[in-house]
């Protein structure tokens, strides 16, 4: 099988690498540090499945995927340590605010 990676992370990157590479029917065709590389590396060269990072600065895998799949359609398997999105205390993995209540107010909230 014929595979990509794209992960912000190169030690994480080589480690699924290595991991992949264990099986002689796996071949890994490119590693993209970001998504706009991933996107480029994905339309010149086609892999058959894709290990993708989530959170990544610039271009997330979430726009990544999107782009790849109106471009370069394959499979593509959300391979992260994370959904949260650690630059950006508070927002969830997809932008969103998280709501913040304490358990007091959320039994205030359920009395009335």
């Amino acid at each position: 099988m014929r595979i990509g990676i794209i992960n912000d992370l190169a030690p994480v990157a080589e480690l699924l690498h290595r991991v992949v590479s264990a099986d002689p029917a796996n071949r890994v065709v490119w590693i993209a540090l970001n998504g706009a590389t991933g996107v480029e590396l994905c339309a010149k060269e086609p892999p058959d499945l894709i290990l993708m990072d989530m959170v990544m600065p610039d271009m997330d895998g979430v726009e990544t995927t999107r782009r790849i799949m109106a471009s370069t359609p394959c499979a593509i398997l959300i391979v992260t340590g994370s959904v949260r999105n650690q630059r950006q205390p508070g927002l969830r993995g997809d932008g969103s605010r998280r709501a913040r209540r304490s358990r007091h107010t959320a039994a205030r909230q359920w009395k009335d």
